[in-house]
C-alpha cells in the first residue's frame, strides 16, 4: 500500500467510524427526547427497563464474537483458514444467539412480575426474534471490519438507528396515541433493514463451508471471554440502578432517573472520543522501555484526563447550578422533579474521565485482565451501594449509590496507577488552565488573523 493510499485509507476509515458513532448518538438521543415527551412516565419507564435488559444481552453477544472474529479473520494464513474461521464464527454466533433468545423468552414472564409490568414480557419476546434477525447484521459487519472496509458498518448502523428515529418522529404527526409495545416491532423492522444493508456490503467477504473446525470454535470463544466479561460488567454497572429502581420502587421512578441520566450521558461523548485517540498512542508508548515508557504513559494518562476535564467542567458547573434548564429543554416540564437527581448524577462526569482512561491505558499496555477485574468489582459494589441508598432515600438513592461507587473506584484506580506509572490524582487538574490558554490562543489566532493579500505591494 502506497503512502497516499494508506493516508486515504485512514482518512476514510476514521470518517466512517466518526459518522457511525455520531449518527448512532444523535438518533438515539433524538428518539429519547421524543419518547420522554410522548409517553407517560410509567410507559417510558417500561421502555428504559426494556432497553437496559436488551442492551446487556446484545453487548454481551458482541463481546463473545467481535474481537476474536475480526482478529483471526484479518490474519488468516490462506483462504481455507479464512473459510474455517468464518464457518466457526457463524456457528458460534447462531448458537449463542439462539441460546440467549431462548433464555430471554423463558425468563420474560418472571421479569414482568418482578417489574410489575404486563407489557414488558411481550416486548422481550418480540426482541427474541430481533436478536436472531441481527445475526447477519453483526456477522457481515465483522467480516467487513476484518477486511478494513467500514462502509457497511456505517450504513447498516445508520439504517437501523435512522429507521427507529424516523418512525418515532412520525408519532408526533399521528392522531392516534401509540402504545409502548410498538417500539419493539420498530426495532424488529430496523433489524431486518440493517441486516439487509450489512449483507449487501459484506457478502463479498463471506466464505462459509467445509467441515466445522472445533479447534477454531474453542479459540474464538476463549479469546473473547475477557471482552465478554468486561462488556457484561460494564453494562451491569450502567444499568443496575435502573433495574433496582424499577424493582424496588416503580417504572415511574426509573423514568425520572433516566431523564437525569440522559443529560449526564452527554459527558461520555468527549470522554470516549479522547479515549479512541489515546488507545493507539498508549499502545505505541508501551513499546518503550524502562523509565521512558513509564513517564510517557503517565503523561499521556494525566494530560488526556486533564483535556477531558477541561471540556466537561464548564458543562458540569452549569448543569449543577441550574439543572432545571436542561431538563426543561430535553425532557419537558413533567420531568422537572428530576432536578435534584440530575444535580448529583452530573457529578459522575468528574470521575468518568479517570475511569475511562484507566481502562484505555491498561488495555494499551496489554493488561486487560486488570481492567476486567476492576469492572466486575465495580458492578458488584454498585449493586451494594444502590440497594442501601435506594432503600433509605428512594429514587434519589440510585444517584447517591452510583456516585459512591464512582468515588471508591476512583480511589482504587489512582492507587493502582500510582504503583504502576507513578500517576498523581491532582496533576490532571493542573493541566486544565493550560488547555484553556491554548484554546483561547487558537481561537484568537483564527479570528485575529488578517488577510494581508489585499495590501498594496503584496
Amino acid at each position: 500500500m502506497s503512502a497516499d493510499s494508506q493516508k486515504s485509507y485512514w482518512l476514510r476509515s476514521g470518517l466512517f467510524s466518526i459518522f457511525e458513532k455520531g449518527s448512532a448518538f444523535l438518533f438515539g438521543f433524538g428518539a429519547t427526547v421524543i419518547l420522554m415527551r410522548y409517553f407517560s412516565k410509567a410507559e417510558f419507564g417500561v421502555w428504559v427497563i426494556f432497553l437496559a435488559i436488551t442492551s446487556i444481552l446484545e453487548v454481551s453477544l458482541v463481546g463473545l464474537n467481535m474481537n476474536a472474529v475480526i482478529k483471526y479473520s484479518s490474519t488468516a494464513k490462506d483462504k481455507n483458514e479464512y473459510r474455517s474461521i468464518q464457518t466457526a464464527s457463524v456457528c458460534l454466533n447462531v448458537g449463542l444467539t439462539i441460546l440467549a433468545a431462548l433464555v430471554l423468552f423463558a425468563v420474560s414472564s418472571f421479569l414482568g412480575v418482578y417489574f410489575e409490568s404486563t407489557k414488558l414480557p411481550f416486548m422481550l419476546r418480540v426482541y427474541c426474534a430481533t436478536i436472531v434477525v441481527l445475526i447477519p447484521f453483526y456477522h457481515f459487519n465483522y467480516m467487513s471490519q476484518a477486511n478494513l472496509d467500514f462502509k457497511g458498518v456505517f450504513w447498516s448502523g445508520f439504517a437501523r438507528k435512522g429507521l427507529f428515529f424516523l418512525v418515532v418522529l412520525s408519532f408526533l404527526f399521528l392522531k392516534d396515541q401509540q402504545t409502548i409495545t410498538i417500539l419493539a416491532f420498530i426495532q424488529l423492522a430496523g433489524a431486518f433493514l440493517a441486516s439487509a444493508v450489512a449483507f449487501s456490503f459484506g457478502r463479498k467477504y463471506f466464505a462459509f463451508g467445509g467441515k466445522l473446525d472445533m479447534k477454531w470454535m474453542h479459540t474464538l470463544f476463549h479469546y473473547s471471554k475477557y471482552t465478554f466479561g468486561t462488556n457484561l460488567s460494564t453494562m451491569l454497572y450502567k444499568t443496575i440502578d435502573k433495574f433496582m429502581l424499577g424493582g424496588m420502587i416503580s417504572e415511574v421512578a426509573t423514568a425520572v432517573y433516566q431523564a437525569a441520566i440522559s443529560i449526564t450521558n452527554l459527558v461520555e461523548v468527549p470522554a470516549t472520543s479522547v479515549a479512541n485517540v489515546v488507545f493507539p498512542q498508549g499502545a505505541k508508548n508501551s513499546e518503550k522501555t524502562g523509565e521512558e515508557r513509564r513517564k510517557s504513559l503517565r503523561d499521556l494518562y494525566e494530560k488526556s484526563v486533564g483535556a477531558i476535564l477541561a471540556i466537561l467542567v464548564p458543562f458540569i458547573a452549569v448543569v449543577f447550578i441550574c439543572p432545571e434548564l436542561p431538563l426543561w429543554i430535553i425532557a419537558g416540564e413533567k420531568y422537572l422533579d428530576a432536578a435534584p437527581i440530575l444535580r448529583i448524577t452530573i457529578l459522575y462526569g468528574l470521575f468518568l474521565p479517570f475511569a475511562i482512561q484507566f481502562g484505555t491505558v491498561l488495555d494499551s499496555m496489554g493488561k486487560p485482565k486488570i481492567n476486567f477485574y476492576f469492572t466486575m468489582a465495580s458492578a458488584v459494589l454498585n449493586i451494594f451501594f444502590n440497594y442501601i441508598f435506594i432503600k433509605n432515600f428512594g429514587t434519589i438513592g440510585a444517584a447517591y449509590g452510583t456516585l459512591c461507587t464512582y468515588f471508591v473506584t476512583f480511589i482504587c484506580f489512582q492507587v493502582v496507577l500510582n504503583n504502576i506509572l507513578g500517576v498523581k490524582m491532582y496533576r490532571p487538574f493542573q493541566y486544565i488552565p493550560g488547555f484553556y490558554t491554548q484554546a483561547f490562543d487558537i481561537i484568537k489566532g483564527l479570528f485575529g488573523k488578517k488577510d494581508i493579500s489585499s495590501k498594496p505591494g503584496i
